[in-house]
């Protein structure tokens, strides 16, 4: 079994969208943290870590609960997400 999914997220602060694998065996809010410490690290320094992020299907709208496993949600191989 992959333990990882490719994902395509936006992030509206910066206007700007990136692919990136996600370890499906971790909680929303460890991924989405591990995310912003991403766009940190490699775009710019002056993002802002939200404490309690909002991770959501540009699709649907569906906004994940932070406490969930990846695997428990609908994310998927090719997922288009906001990271708000």
């Amino acid at each position: 079994m992959d333990y990882r999914v490719l994902i395509k997220i936006y992030f509206p602060i910066i206007e700007k969208d990136y692919e990136a694998y996600i370890p499906t065996n971790k909680t929303v809010k460890y991924v989405t943290k591990l995310l912003q410490k991403a766009i940190t690290e490699t775009y710019s320094n002056n993002y802002k870590i939200e404490e309690n992020p909002i991770l959501c299907n540009k699709i649907s709208g569906e906004r994940y609960e932070l406490d969930k496993l990846i695997v428990d949600t609908n994310i998927r191989n090719g997922s288009k997400l906001i990271l708000i």
